[in-house]
């Protein structure tokens, strides 16, 4: 039998984002993830976007329930899903470039297919993360760190993708 991770994980990061009890609203959540955006853009700006990855989730594993597997992998997944927001607009801006890219192909007698290989690519991106996030969860199924891994392996890829998806500089 194959084990999921990703309904273990949502339930998991539900129970620790709601403070185990306290209440927290829909709104109070938007904030946050918002929060989580604007400081990952700021961090960004530097000039090493790599140093950005674990600028939320460090600090969150130093809060007294960040520091339980349960919370651990609860600060990388939120970190995970400030950058996805920010890999998902990169891949938007990229996209539009590519199909601005596509219009002036033709011109030059070159079939346009930029738009669609980084569609492909992104696509590819995608399954290769899952698998190996996937894999690395199995091959630590015998203990409680493979939450805590599998959570890691999707922060860092997502944030590496985001990061190679940055605009280029022409």
């Amino acid at each position: 039998m194959r084990r999921r991770p990703f309904a273990w994980l949502s339930i998991m990061a539900a129970i620790i984002a709601s403070g185990f009890g306290q209440q927290v609203t829909p709104t109070l959540a938007a904030e946050s993830a918002a929060s989580d955006v604007a400081a990952l853009r700021t961090c960004l700006e530097g000039s090493d976007e790599a140093a950005c990855i674990g600028t939320l989730s460090d600090p969150c594993q130093e809060r007294p329930d960040g520091s339980t597997t349960m919370g651990i992998a609860a600060c990388l997944q939120e970190e995970q899903e400030a950058w996805d927001v920010i890999l998902n607009e990169r891949y938007k801006d990229a996209m539009a470039d590519a199909r601005a890219t596509d219009e002036r192909l033709p011109e030059m007698g070159i079939d346009p297919d930029a738009a669609e290989t980084l569609r492909a690519a992104q696509r590819a991106w995608i399954a290769y993360r899952d698998a190996e996030c996937q894999r690395l969860y199995v091959a630590n199924s015998e203990g409680t760190i493979r939450s805590v891994v599998y959570a890691s392996c999707l922060n860092e890829m997502t944030a590496r993708r985001a990061i190679d998806l940055r605009p280029q500089e022409m």
